[in-house]
């Protein structure tokens, strides 16, 4: 994907290059009327789009910086949750295992998605591959972010709209006012993370249940924050600005270090209670019947749910609809290990 992005960047560095050669910055520079909303001289406007369009390359990479370490926390994660799955199946066999805080967390969110889910889904039960589940709507969360979606660059260019607008008009220091809403909505992450955090140790009574828009909407949400407040960070660097820098160190701090926590431990608050939805049910059977035809030897199906029925989930869980083809073919269920 990245390579993919590269691509993009190289092509609009040759389109400016040809662009500046045949006059274009000239003749737009010359149809400008107020020097408060373009530069007036061929040469400012060359400068400002090479500007741009290095802090684009820059912020780009910040970005897939984030996105990577997103992604390296997310297969940590599965491999931690896939080893707890195993310890649990061997303990449901008679067998001990060390015990340690960590897999007593993951059993008790464990336990609570089964005692829920077995009540409505009758073929989940104590063998349910609830790592595999988890695992399957990270992978479909992660595409999500590192597909850079039409709908998060259309968010990030009516946010640098505004932000030119306040810069045209705000009679004092638009930069330090762009830093304070920055920080007001990484806040706002690390309230959102908190509010996770709790619910995932505490838990609900009630289930609030998470409509597919939504979860897709805030993933876009988190993605076009992210790829803004990068190109920011990106144009500071590449401008070489020395005011503000500890508003943006609270910044960068909040997107490289929550971020990460937020795409993961997200994923598994949204898929247990209080928050599993319809579309999370559905997915759950498909799991659990795959989990049972494994573990019984079973080839798969050529096709096991009609097209109408797959296209009626929304979002993340129609893309891990998508992958359950794949996933029943090369991943065993944990929870019926040898002996286990």
């Amino acid at each position: 994907r990245m390579q993919a992005e590269l691509s993009v960047l190289g092509f609009l560095a040759a389109s400016l290059f040809f662009a500046y050669k045949l006059g274009a910055a000239h003749a737009t520079a010359e149809r400008t009327v107020e020097e408060r909303w373009f530069p007036q001289r061929d040469v400012e406007l060359t400068e400002v789009v090479e500007y741009s369009h290095m802090a684009l390359f820059v912020g780009m990479c910040l970005y897939f910086s984030v996105m990577l370490i997103a992604a390296r926390c997310a297969m940590w994660t599965n491999e931690r949750f896939l080893r707890h799955e195993e310890a649990l199946a061997f303990e449901r066999s008679g067998a001990t295992f060390p015990a340690s805080r960590d897999l007593a967390w993951y059993r008790g969110v464990r336990a609570k998605f089964v005692a829920y889910s077995s009540k409505t889904i009758k073929v989940v039960d104590g063998d349910f591959p609830f790592a595999l589940y988890l695992r399957l709507f990270s992978d479909a969360i992660m595409e999500d972010l590192i597909e850079v979606d039409a709908i998060t660059w259309l968010g990030a260019m009516v946010a640098h709209g505004a932000e030119a607008l306040l810069c045209r008009y705000y009679p004092h220091d638009p930069e330090m006012l762009l830093l304070l809403i920055e920080m007001l909505l990484n806040t706002g992450l690390v309230a959102l993370c908190l509010f996770g955090a709790t619910m995932l140790r505490k838990g609900s009574e009630k289930n609030w249940t998470v409509p597919s828009y939504l979860e897709r909407g805030t993933v876009r949400f988190v993605q076009s924050l992210v790829l803004c407040e990068m190109y920011r960070l990106a144009r500071a660097i590449v401008l070489r600005k020395t005011g503000g820098w500890v508003l943006r160190g609270y910044v960068v701090v909040t997107i490289f270090g929550l971020c990460p926590a937020l795409v993961v431990y997200g994923n598994v608050l949204l898929r247990v209670p209080p928050f599993v939805g319809d579309d999370d049910a559905e997915i759950i059977e498909a799991v659990a019947k795959m989990a049972k035809r494994v573990a019984a030897g079973e080839p798969p199906p050529p096709d096991e749910e009609p097209k109408s029925q797959a296209s009626s989930l929304g979002g993340t869980a129609q893309k891990v609809r998508q992958m359950m083809g794949v996933s029943q073919k090369q991943v065993v269920p944990v929870g019926h290990v040898d002996g286990a």
